[in-house]
């Protein structure tokens, strides 16, 4: 019950926040955005739903609305933070692998030095 309270107040903060009125705005909030997923040390599937259609609004709606009135310098910005938010999730996934290995690790030296005495 906590999570659902959690989620919805979450979610509700990010559609506040994902209000975007012009260019400047978009290109600084998905700049934050993007730091926030960069800041996270892991995500809930629950989280990712969120994060997900959070970065599907910032990549998609609203830089087709503002595309049309942006130099070159800025759609490269918007490019570039593509470019860290998938980092940022694969740097994620990697840790989480990393961790379940060390874990499968430290269990499979449990075992070998149980079945050695």
């Amino acid at each position: 019950m906590k999570n659902i309270h959690y989620l919805l107040l979450l979610t509700l903060l990010m559609t506040l926040s994902a209000c975007v009125h012009n260019k400047e705005s978009y290109l600084a909030d998905f700049e934050k955005f993007v730091e926030e997923v960069e800041a996270k040390k892991s995500i809930s599937a629950d989280e990712m739903k969120v994060i997900k259609k959070k970065f599907t609004t910032y990549s998609e709606k609203y830089y087709d609305k503002f595309k049309d009135s942006m130099t070159g310098e800025e759609l490269e910005q918007v490019t570039q933070l593509q470019i860290r938010y998938y980092a940022a999730l694969a740097k994620k996934g990697f840790n989480e692998i990393m961790e379940q290995l060390q874990d499968f690790g430290k269990k499979a030296v449990g075992v070998i030095e149980e079945l050695l005495n």
